[in-house]
């Protein structure tokens, strides 16, 4: 993968950034309201011993968040403390958050260097990419900050792998899957570019003969 001139990558760069953070501001949401049946099933796949009773994008004072209301299934052991079924709590995340990678790779995807017909050819291997990280996003963290409030509750100091991941997102893992699932794309297009251009190449060289 050849590498930009670093001038022109951050000319790029900006141009991308300007156009693509309104897109996520005026898209975003119903991108992610069009997600939520999916981002259902994943949370009740991650969490079988609870169900969920709601998944909405909802006003939370000056916020939009996406909001999880959840109730354990059964007797949950927490520590030393046994949680009857039927307990039903609620997560919250900012509504932006879970398009922090998309704002990312897009960007990325965008300002690298390549005429139109490329750029136009990384966006379906970005769809590709993109779409298990952001189904993936919310869920995972909106299960982590359930797991942290019954273990908090209880006192038990247990962590779980669904925090880790949490952890690993908020702290720069989001725009860091972001650009690698840019880079990919570039990368993908770049190959898919090449076979392209090889059976173009092959195929009058077989009519000749």
């Amino acid at each position: 993968m050849r590498q930009p001139e670093p001038a022109a990558l951050a000319g790029r760069t900006l141009l991308a950034i300007a156009v693509v953070l309104p897109g996520a501001v005026v898209f975003g949401e119903g991108l992610l309201q069009a997600c939520l049946p999916a981002m259902r099933a994943v949370i009740t796949w991650l969490a079988p011993d609870f169900a969920v009773e709601n998944l909405t994008i909802a006003d939370l004072n000056a916020d939009r968040v996406l909001r999880l209301d959840i109730a354990n299934r059964n007797h949950l052991h927490i520590g030393r403390h046994l949680v009857p079924p039927g307990r039903s709590i609620n997560a919250t995340i900012n509504v932006l958050a879970p398009l922090i990678p998309v704002v990312s790779a897009l960007v990325t995807a965008l300002a690298w260097q390549g005429n139109w017909r490329q750029t136009l050819l990384r966006l379906p291997f970005l769809t590709l990419l993109l779409l298990p990280v952001l189904l993936a996003d919310a869920p995972l963290v909106l299960v982590a900050l359930t797991w942290d409030f019954w273990h908090y509750a209880a006192n038990s100091g247990e962590a779980s792998a669904w925090t880790l991941w949490m952890q690993f997102l908020t702290r720069g893992g989001r725009p860091a899957l972001g650009i690698v699932c840019g880079l990919l794309a570039v990368l993908l297009s770049q190959r898919q570019a090449s076979r392209m251009s090889h059976s173009a190449h092959v195929s009058p060289a077989r009519m000749t003969n």
